[in-house]
């Protein structure tokens, strides 16, 4: 019995490498791409090749789409460990130690203005260059001294700035590689610009969610901003 994704390869919305190949093969720039998608699949990886972007939905958007307006599709399966609250906790610990989130009244006050964070490279407690770099994480000492002089309007502040930035899209934990989200469709034009879902497949869909097989049957922008977050 066919998969619902072999279902959809039937298609030819979606198409291998090779068969992406043959279609742009008088193009002027094919030699270009012929050695781009050379040895790019890894270990996790269910699927790799090319989706057919609608002619009349916006193919620009892509920041370039490859000729014939398509998009590369991969779709993999992680072997993470990570849970979604493992996530959460990483990002929260994150946020708590960047100097982004204080405000600067409160670093100058203990003695932690600009210039403080302004130092040498270092990579495991090693010097590894003497090029400046400017730091923005705080120790637990660090930490420590920072949050005792703060006054609690002061810390208020930090509260609402790590709230703001972890209710942010690409920062849920379901837009992350964990447990719960195994699987994941990454989609890029030709100019690193891609948009990631991470999902838990259906049992009846095979490797593909609900929403996946929705998106892959009718890809759309609406589809897009609804299911995927800006990945870079």
């Amino acid at each position: 019995m066919e998969t619902y994704f072999e279902i959809l390869l039937k298609t030819k919305r979606i198409i291998s490498f090779e068969e992406y190949l043959e279609l742009i093969k008088d193009h002027e720039d094919y030699k270009i791409y012929s050695k781009y998608f050379i040895g790019t699949t890894s270990k996790n990886t269910l699927f790799e090749g090319m989706l057919k972007w609608p002619d009349d939905d916006s193919p620009e958007n892509w920041a370039g789409p490859f000729p014939l307006n398509y998009v590369i599709i991969r779709i993999s399966k992680s072997n993470t460990t990570k849970t979604e609250v493992d996530v959460f906790n990483s990002m929260l610990n994150s946020e708590k130690r960047s100097t982004y989130n204080r405000l600067g009244t409160v670093l100058d006050r203990v003695g932690f203005g600009r210039e403080y964070w302004i130092r040498p490279l270092v990579y495991k407690g090693e010097t590894v260059s003497d090029q400046l770099c400017t730091y923005s994480t705080m120790t637990d000492e660090e930490l420590s001294i920072v949050e005792a002089a703060e006054t609690p309007e002061e810390h208020l502040y930090y509260q609402q700035k790590v709230i703001r930035n972890l209710s942010s899209k690409d920062s849920r934990p379901k837009n992350q590689d964990t447990i719960e989200h195994p699987y994941r469709i990454y989609l890029a034009g030709n100019d690193d610009y891609s948009y990631t879902m991470y999902y838990k497949p259906e049992k009846e869909l095979d490797i593909l969610s609900l929403r996946a097989y929705i998106f892959l049957k009718e890809p759309c922008w609406h589809h897009v901003e609804d299911y995927f977050f800006f990945s870079n």
